[in-house]
């Protein structure tokens, strides 16, 4: 992988808020931010209930359809 890709890899994980950059010199330290993952698994719990709830009635819906 280039340090191109790597770079903007780790950008995006910045800006989600899941790692945290400090420059030294011509060295980047990268530590995880705990609480960023608390966020990202809060918003992961909301989206598989959201959608759990959609597939139950389209499931529903489709043995109303078929019927007997």
């Amino acid at each position: 992988m280039t340090f191109a890709g790597v770079s903007r890899h780790v950008g995006v994980l910045e800006s989600a808020g899941l790692v945290q950059r400090a420059v030294r010199g011509r060295e980047h330290w990268l530590s995880i931010r705990p609480e960023g993952f608390a966020a990202a698994e809060d918003w992961i719990s909301e989206q598989t209930a959201f959608w759990s709830r959609r597939a139950d009635a389209l499931a529903a819906r489709l043995a109303r359809k078929k019927g007997p």
